[in-house]
């Protein structure tokens, strides 16, 4: 269930499989719907599970990119060897907009696509 998470960031929950090749999914990127699709902290192993089931690549080469891409940094947060995800942290939604799912908090100069 992602509705508290996706509920303050005012976003659908995610399907990881939908923004799998997304112009603008950066490991971390992935990283972050992974959890936002979870609604709860895992580990770095569960995460590379996830990303290749979804068509991401194989386990062991997501593993080590996750690994490098930084990912203690906001939004996400490491509590022991898990992460997890602050969805009150402005970078949060940030994410959310570059890999296009946007937040229902649109200016009303906002034009539709």
């Amino acid at each position: 269930m992602a509705e508290p998470w996706c509920e303050i960031l005012r976003i659908q929950p995610p399907r990881l499989e939908s923004v799998v090749g997304h112009r603008e999914a950066t490991t971390f990127a992935l990283l972050i719907v992974t959890l936002l699709e979870r609604a709860a902290p895992m580990t770095l192993a569960e995460a590379a599970e996830r990303l290749a089931q979804a068509g991401a690549g194989d386990r062991q080469t997501l593993l080590a990119s996750l690994s490098r891409c930084r990912p203690a940094r906001p939004p996400i947060y490491r509590d022991g060897d898990r992460y997890t995800l602050d969805p009150y942290d402005h970078d949060g939604a940030l994410w959310v907009s570059r890999l296009d799912r946007p937040s229902s908090r649109k200016s009303p100069a906002t034009l539709p696509r």
